[in-house]
């Protein structure tokens, strides 16, 4: 089933002609595709969520755009909608409705940066299958044009990190993941040690095996990272968890999931910084749940609006983050004993590495000065690269309240 994406101006107070094509187009599309193959706006929106949201999210998972071309579909928004389609290598279509302004629509369209693109006429006012039979013809071959667009910007990108990555020998990554790289034990009191371990390990944290939870971090709105994105702890968890057949992922077993935990338990999004929702780790058939991983904690770490992520800047959101992540094991003592994190907020978001692992460590300490009898054993901290984890190291190494074991 193919997703398009219907982008216009909503003229309702203004004749509402766009509205009445694109309306028309909605309906024809779900006759022929398939029902909700077509997201419209004025149709679709669900009340309550943040409708920037919605808007961003439907496109990124369009085959196509189409855009309800007229002289007045020039705005803000249409001019948002389809940089954004453009820059995820999306097809955008333009669809000319009305042969009495065509020339001014083709002004339209040359401010819309689109006026080169193939554009289709349909300016039949008989029934939909006469006026949009064109539009529905040129789905497949836009759809397969996407997908190809994704796979080159996916390969170029792959082939820019994998060229920086070779030059630098810090930039090695483990693989397999090697779940214990080193241990340490706190010490409480004199000579009185914790017998929670703490451990450091080197490499994907979504490669772990047998470890009861892994820690995600995420935006406040909750959205993982996309599966054509740069890679990230967010795409690997998130791919790890769907159920794959193939090259194709048949669920998105995680993210569902963690839709409907906002829904239950937030009236709206985004949720508040330091905010821990809980999933499971996936699929039955996905990898994470074939490893042994019991769930994910979902942590919103960085601020964001509809334009951008904000970088962190106050290692506080880190400590609290992570002791409410720690605290959030305490609800599932009879099965959760081993906890893995990344180093958080150092990705996208911006953080300085040692600044964000001398935080997130203070955290595990104390938690277990205030938690003596936690069910927790183990507490992993992951580092991506031999660079990191060379730093990572250091900072263990140099506490002289931390006994390597």
């Amino acid at each position: 089933m193919y997703k398009i994406f219907i982008s216009h101006k909503n003229d309702k107070d203004n004749g509402g002609k766009s509205n009445d094509a694109a309306r028309m187009l909605w309906s024809y599309l779900n006759d022929r595709f398939g029902e909700d193959t077509a997201f419209l706006d004025i149709e679709k929106l669900p009340k309550g969520n943040p409708w920037d949201v919605e808007i961003y999210e439907a496109i990124e998972s369009s085959d196509v755009l189409i855009v309800i071309a007229l002289p007045n579909t020039v705005s803000n928004w249409v001019i948002r909608e389809i940089s954004y389609a453009q820059s995820r290598g999306i097809s955008v279509l333009p669809v000319m409705i009305s042969q009495a302004v065509e020339k001014e629509t083709l002004d339209a369209l040359d401010q819309l940066t689109i006026k080169g693109l193939e554009a289709i006429k349909a300016y039949s006012e008989g029934k939909a299958d006469i006026k949009y039979i064109e539009v529905e013809r040129a789905i497949p071959r836009l759809a397969e044009q996407t997908r190809e667009n994704q796979r080159r910007i996916v390969n170029r990108i792959q082939n820019r990190w994998s060229e920086q990555d070779d030059r630098n020998p810090l930039m090695q990554v483990s693989e397999p993941l090697e779940a214990v790289y080193s241990t340490y034990r706190y010490e409480v009191q004199p000579a009185s040690y914790h017998p929670t371990r703490m451990h450091l390990a080197w490499g994907n944290i979504a490669d772990f095996s047998n470890v009861d939870v892994i820690v995600n971090s995420e935006n406040i709105y909750m959205q993982m990272q996309r599966i054509f994105a740069a890679d990230s702890v967010s795409k690997s968890i998130r791919i790890n968890g769907s159920h794959i057949s193939g090259n194709d992922i048949m669920e998105d077993s995680i993210q569902l999931e963690l839709n409907e935990k906002i829904k239950a338990q937030y009236s709206k999004i985004p949720v508040p910084l330091g905010t821990v929702l809980v999933t499971s780790s996936g699929h039955e058939q996905g990898e994470l749940k074939q490893r042994g991983i019991k769930y994910v904690f979902h942590v919103a770490i960085v601020a964001a609006d509809f334009n951008e992520q904000f970088a962190v800047k106050d290692v506080k959101i880190v400590k609290r983050s992570v002791r409410n992540c720690l605290n959030e094991t305490q609800n599932y003592v009879a099965d959760i004993s081993s906890i893995a994190f990344p180093v958080l907020a150092t990705g996208n978001a911006g953080l300085n590495y040692e600044d964000s692992a001398k935080t997130m460590l203070s955290a595990f300490k104390d938690f277990l000065k205030d938690r003596p009898n936690t069910a927790l054993t183990d507490i992993h901290l992951t580092a991506y690269t031999k660079g990191q984890l060379d730093i990572l190291s250091k900072i263990f190494d140099r506490d002289d309240k931390l006994r390597k074991v």
